[in-house]
Protein backbone atom coordinates (compact mmCIF):
# COMPACT_ATOMS: atom_id res chain seq x y z
CA UNK A 1 0.00 0.00 0.00
CA UNK A 2 0.71 3.35 -0.97
CA UNK A 3 2.28 5.26 2.29
CA UNK A 4 2.89 8.28 1.36
CA UNK A 5 -0.76 8.68 -0.19
CA UNK A 6 -2.70 6.89 2.65
CA UNK A 7 -1.21 9.52 4.91
CA UNK A 8 -1.97 12.25 3.13
CA UNK A 9 -5.64 11.62 2.68
CA UNK A 10 -5.37 10.92 6.90
CA UNK A 11 -4.20 14.04 7.30
CA UNK A 12 -6.85 15.87 4.96
CA UNK A 13 -10.03 13.62 6.87
CA UNK A 14 -8.83 13.89 10.15
CA UNK A 15 -7.92 17.89 10.12
CA UNK A 16 -9.60 19.50 13.11
CA UNK A 17 -11.52 22.12 10.39
CA UNK A 18 -12.44 19.01 8.02
CA UNK A 19 -16.28 19.29 6.83
CA UNK A 20 -16.90 16.19 4.22
CA UNK A 21 -19.06 17.19 1.47
CA UNK A 22 -22.58 15.79 1.20
CA UNK A 23 -23.95 16.80 -2.60
CA UNK A 24 -22.70 13.96 -4.79
CA UNK A 25 -21.48 15.00 -8.27
CA UNK A 26 -23.90 16.95 -10.35
CA UNK A 27 -22.75 14.66 -13.18
CA UNK A 28 -23.11 11.61 -11.18
CA UNK A 29 -26.61 12.61 -10.15
CA UNK A 30 -27.59 13.57 -14.21
CA UNK A 31 -25.94 10.31 -15.63
CA UNK A 32 -26.74 7.56 -13.28
CA UNK A 33 -30.73 8.81 -12.40
CA UNK A 34 -31.43 7.19 -15.88
CA UNK A 35 -29.85 3.76 -15.54
CA UNK A 36 -31.45 0.73 -13.61
CA UNK A 37 -30.09 0.29 -10.58
CA UNK A 38 -27.94 -3.13 -9.94
CA UNK A 39 -23.72 -3.21 -8.06
CA UNK A 40 -21.88 0.19 -7.90
CA UNK A 41 -17.99 -0.05 -7.73
CA UNK A 42 -16.66 3.14 -6.18
CA UNK A 43 -13.34 4.01 -6.40
CA UNK A 44 -11.71 6.49 -4.42
CA UNK A 45 -14.69 7.29 -2.35
CA UNK A 46 -13.19 9.14 -0.08
CA UNK A 47 -15.81 10.41 2.62
CA UNK A 48 -18.82 8.89 0.14
CA UNK A 49 -21.06 11.51 -0.93
CA UNK A 50 -21.17 9.63 -4.20
CA UNK A 51 -21.44 6.01 -3.25
CA UNK A 52 -23.86 7.15 -0.08
CA UNK A 53 -26.03 8.70 -3.21
CA UNK A 54 -25.70 5.99 -5.11
CA UNK A 55 -27.27 3.74 -2.20
CA UNK A 56 -30.04 6.28 -1.72
CA UNK A 57 -30.99 5.59 -5.36
CA UNK A 58 -31.59 2.11 -4.79
CA UNK A 59 -27.95 0.41 -5.62
CA UNK A 60 -25.90 -1.90 -3.60
CA UNK A 61 -22.70 0.20 -3.49
CA UNK A 62 -19.24 -1.19 -2.61
CA UNK A 63 -17.20 1.85 -1.97
CA UNK A 64 -13.43 1.09 -2.22
CA UNK A 65 -10.73 3.71 -0.73
CA UNK A 66 -6.71 4.08 0.68
CA UNK A 67 -8.02 6.30 3.41
CA UNK A 68 -9.40 4.20 6.66
CA UNK A 69 -10.82 7.81 8.02
CA UNK A 70 -12.58 8.51 4.64
CA UNK A 71 -14.42 5.61 4.62
CA UNK A 72 -15.33 6.30 8.37
CA UNK A 73 -17.01 9.54 7.23
CA UNK A 74 -18.43 7.75 4.12
CA UNK A 75 -19.98 4.87 6.96
CA UNK A 76 -21.13 7.81 9.07
CA UNK A 77 -22.93 9.33 6.07
CA UNK A 78 -24.08 6.14 5.06
CA UNK A 79 -25.95 5.52 8.66
CA UNK A 80 -27.23 9.69 8.71
CA UNK A 81 -28.98 8.94 5.64
CA UNK A 82 -30.33 5.01 6.69
CA UNK A 83 -28.83 3.46 3.79
CA UNK A 84 -25.94 0.48 3.58
CA UNK A 85 -22.94 -0.11 1.87
CA UNK A 86 -19.99 -1.92 1.93
CA UNK A 87 -16.71 -0.09 2.82
CA UNK A 88 -13.08 -1.62 2.06
CA UNK A 89 -9.95 0.42 2.63
CA UNK A 90 -7.10 -0.80 -0.23
CA UNK A 91 -4.74 0.63 -2.52
CA UNK A 92 -6.58 0.91 -5.75
CA UNK A 93 -3.29 0.14 -7.69
CA UNK A 94 -3.14 -3.41 -6.13
CA UNK A 95 -6.83 -4.16 -5.74
CA UNK A 96 -8.34 -6.73 -7.66
CA UNK A 97 -11.74 -5.34 -9.25
CA UNK A 98 -12.96 -8.88 -10.41
CA UNK A 99 -14.58 -9.95 -14.25
CA UNK A 100 -17.93 -9.72 -14.89
CA UNK A 101 -19.14 -8.20 -11.45
CA UNK A 102 -20.03 -4.78 -11.35
CA UNK A 103 -23.37 -2.76 -13.25
CA UNK A 104 -21.40 0.50 -12.26
CA UNK A 105 -18.15 1.64 -11.66
CA UNK A 106 -17.27 5.03 -10.45
CA UNK A 107 -13.97 7.28 -10.67
CA UNK A 108 -15.30 10.83 -9.61
CA UNK A 109 -12.28 13.17 -9.01
CA UNK A 110 -9.65 10.55 -9.47
CA UNK A 111 -7.43 9.72 -12.56
CA UNK A 112 -5.67 7.15 -13.06
CA UNK A 113 -5.51 5.59 -16.41
CA UNK A 114 -3.54 2.38 -15.88
CA UNK A 115 -6.97 1.03 -14.00
CA UNK A 116 -9.06 1.19 -17.35
CA UNK A 117 -8.37 -2.42 -18.42
CA UNK A 118 -9.65 -3.55 -14.98
CA UNK A 119 -12.46 -1.34 -15.47
CA UNK A 120 -13.38 -2.62 -18.56
CA UNK A 121 -13.08 -6.53 -17.46
CA UNK A 122 -14.75 -5.78 -14.02
CA UNK A 123 -17.86 -4.45 -15.91
CA UNK A 124 -20.69 -6.77 -16.88
CA UNK A 125 -21.79 -6.55 -20.37
CA UNK A 126 -23.98 -3.62 -20.70
CA UNK A 127 -22.55 -1.93 -17.64
CA UNK A 128 -21.64 1.32 -17.55
CA UNK A 129 -17.87 3.47 -16.22
CA UNK A 130 -18.99 6.95 -14.95
CA UNK A 131 -15.73 9.20 -14.52
CA UNK A 132 -15.86 12.43 -13.52
CA UNK A 133 -12.67 14.62 -12.65
CA UNK A 134 -10.59 17.15 -13.64
CA UNK A 135 -9.33 17.76 -17.58
CA UNK A 136 -5.98 19.19 -18.19
CA UNK A 137 -7.94 22.54 -18.85
CA UNK A 138 -7.82 22.95 -15.04
CA UNK A 139 -4.49 24.86 -15.18
CA UNK A 140 -6.17 27.79 -16.44
CA UNK A 141 -8.49 27.97 -13.73
CA UNK A 142 -5.70 28.59 -10.85
CA UNK A 143 -7.02 26.62 -8.34
CA UNK A 144 -7.30 22.60 -7.84
CA UNK A 145 -4.72 19.97 -8.92
CA UNK A 146 -0.98 21.40 -10.98
CA UNK A 147 0.49 18.21 -11.25
CA UNK A 148 -0.61 16.58 -14.87
CA UNK A 149 -0.96 12.97 -13.41
CA UNK A 150 -4.06 14.11 -11.67
CA UNK A 151 -5.11 15.81 -14.65
CA UNK A 152 -7.18 13.75 -17.22
CA UNK A 153 -7.16 13.86 -21.23
CA UNK A 154 -9.60 12.78 -23.73
CA UNK A 155 -7.00 10.81 -25.30
CA UNK A 156 -6.61 8.67 -22.41
CA UNK A 157 -10.71 7.78 -22.08
CA UNK A 158 -10.33 7.20 -25.95
CA UNK A 159 -7.57 4.56 -25.62
CA UNK A 160 -9.18 3.11 -22.97
CA UNK A 161 -13.02 2.95 -23.82
CA UNK A 162 -13.47 4.59 -27.22
CA UNK A 163 -14.91 1.11 -28.66
CA UNK A 164 -17.93 1.42 -26.03
CA UNK A 165 -20.80 3.53 -26.63
CA UNK A 166 -20.53 7.10 -24.79
CA UNK A 167 -23.89 8.29 -24.25
CA UNK A 168 -22.71 10.95 -22.32
CA UNK A 169 -18.90 12.91 -22.78
CA UNK A 170 -18.52 16.49 -21.91
CA UNK A 171 -15.00 18.33 -21.72
CA UNK A 172 -15.76 21.87 -20.63
CA UNK A 173 -15.59 24.43 -18.39
CA UNK A 174 -18.25 23.73 -15.44
CA UNK A 175 -19.84 26.33 -13.14
CA UNK A 176 -19.47 25.24 -8.93
CA UNK A 177 -21.45 25.53 -6.29
CA UNK A 178 -18.95 27.44 -4.69
CA UNK A 179 -19.05 29.82 -7.47
CA UNK A 180 -15.63 28.64 -9.04
CA UNK A 181 -15.30 27.28 -12.35
CA UNK A 182 -14.07 23.78 -12.77
CA UNK A 183 -12.39 22.37 -15.95
CA UNK A 184 -13.48 18.59 -16.31
CA UNK A 185 -13.69 15.73 -18.32
CA UNK A 186 -17.21 13.97 -17.59
CA UNK A 187 -18.40 10.44 -18.88
CA UNK A 188 -20.68 7.68 -19.11
CA UNK A 189 -19.71 4.93 -21.25
CA UNK A 190 -21.31 1.72 -21.75
CA UNK A 191 -19.65 -2.04 -22.56
CA UNK A 192 -21.44 -3.51 -25.37
CA UNK A 193 -23.53 -6.75 -24.74
CA UNK A 194 -22.18 -9.13 -27.15
CA UNK A 195 -24.58 -11.62 -28.74
CA UNK A 196 -24.12 -15.09 -29.46
CA UNK A 197 -23.84 -15.89 -32.89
Amino acid sequence: MSTAARDKWERRYTAADYEPIRTPSAFLKLAASGLTPGRALCLAAGAGRNGVWLASAGWQVTAVDISPQGLAWCRQLASEEGVHLETIEADLTQFDLGTDQWDLVTMIFYNEPALFPSIRQALRPGGHFLFHTFSVHQLKQRWGPSSSQHLARHLDLQEGFGDWDWPRYDDDDFPREDGRLESSLRLLATKPVTRNL
